[in-house]
């Protein structure tokens, strides 16, 4: 799954919103503060950790999906659609796929993103 950035606009109804920090939040939110469990698949090309994580052993990236805060890489298609078809998170209007927008800005030179920040502050 790929999340939009921090810093990723989305528009409504012609208004911006930072869809990327509000991914965030609904994040923070569904982990409220339990546990997280990941295991490591390696790192992308931008040198950032790829994970499964769960919570009280829930994927949360298939929460991300299913919620329409992130988008699928095809692992949770099947979950990008409920989103879609329900017009939620992301879907609620238009947005750029986050690997075109970080193409387009800054964001790919630093590789922070909203799911990133978690396996960040598990390294740490």
């Amino acid at each position: 799954m790929d999340a939009p950035e921090l810093d990723q606009p989305c528009r409504v109804n012609g208004k911006e919103w930072l869809c990327g920090l509000d991914a965030k939040n609904a994040l923070a939110a569904q982990i409220n503060g339990r546990p997280v469990d990941c295991a490591s698949q390696g790192k992308d090309k931008y040198r950032r950790l790829l994970a499964v994580c769960k919570v009280d052993g829930k994927d949360i990236g298939k929460w991300m999906v299913t919620n329409g805060w992130a988008v699928s890489f095809g692992d949770y298609a099947f979950d990008e659609a409920i989103a879609r078809n329900n017009r939620l998170g992301i879907w609620q209007g238009e947005f750029e796929r986050p690997i075109d927008w970080r193409r387009k800005s800054d964001t790919a030179r630093s590789g922070f993103s909203a799911f990133g920040w978690i396996l960040e502050w598990l390294e740490s």
